[in-house]
């Protein structure tokens, strides 16, 4: 079975890679590239924890722009306030970074929307810190307007289609012919390469199923219904193996 995934690999160490690999022969694609920015900005308001009642975190690129823009490690003050993360491998990203994380197993933006607004109504006006990407969805930010609790955005990077993901789709396909699976990630990684797995299987994915990671990813799918697309319910290896080896086991 052969099963893309298209996200860069973390190395020998990668998860998804380790797990999906007792079922089939996995390849990682690389479809986003992250150009960082506001490096002083993000700087500035991690060196004042006081002036914030908490972090939110929607991406491991949002924390790992924190870790880019410090040069003295995190202030000691960030373990008494709450790090809201969405997604289990951005909340142990920040928690490497001194974070106490909290929200790991929300799964998506509007889980861990409610979770802040059930605990921020319960301490002070001071604002929450959101250090997030150019193409952030606007669920969150809604959610906590809506609730009157107050924050402060700063875009830490913004997301671009990964120059060699055309070249190595086309290339895969040539040499391997269709995947069975090909799991997306993210919108973005719908909307940056998708067009390009359409021209290289000549439209044909009749052999090939399409996983999305969340009910986000899957969403972005909505003006293609042509497309048969299987949800993995949560951000991780394990649903991702989980999800996969029941349309296996179905087909």
């Amino acid at each position: 079975m052969k099963i893309v995934l298209m996200r860069a690999s973390t190395g020998c160490n990668d998860e998804y890679v380790n797990t999906l690999n007792k079922i089939g022969d996995v390849t990682s694609i690389p479809v986003l590239s992250f150009n960082f920015c506001n490096c002083d900005l993000i700087k500035d308001a991690i060196s004042a924890p006081d002036s914030w009642s908490g972090i939110i975190f929607t991406s491991k690129r949002s924390v790992e722009a924190v870790q880019l823009s410090l040069d003295t490690p995190l202030s000691e003050l960030w373990a008494s306030k709450p790090c809201y993360a969405v997604g289990e491998s951005t909340a142990k990203m920040a928690e490497n970074l001194g974070f106490i994380s909290k929200g790991g197993n929300s799964g998506n933006a509007q889980v861990l929307a409610e979770l802040i607004v059930q605990e921020q109504k319960l301490v002070n006006n001071q604002p929450l810190l959101f250090i997030c990407g150019q193409l952030k969805r606007e669920t969150l930010p809604s959610v906590l307007t809506c609730n009157e609790i107050p924050f402060h955005t700063i875009t830490a990077y913004e997301t671009v289609k990964n120059p060699v993901v055309d070249e190595a789709v086309q290339s895969y396909v040539e040499v391997n012919g269709s995947p069975d699976f090909i799991t997306f990630f993210s919108p973005s990684g719908h909307r940056f390469c998708f067009n390009t797995w359409q021209s290289a299987l000549k439209g044909d994915f009749s052999a090939t199923k399409i996983v999305a990671i969340g009910e986000t990813t899957a969403h972005s799918f909505a003006s293609q219904p042509d497309i048969s697309v299987v949800t993995a319910e949560r951000p991780n290896p394990e649903s991702l193996f989980k999800i996969i080896k029941a349309n296996c086991e179905s087909s």
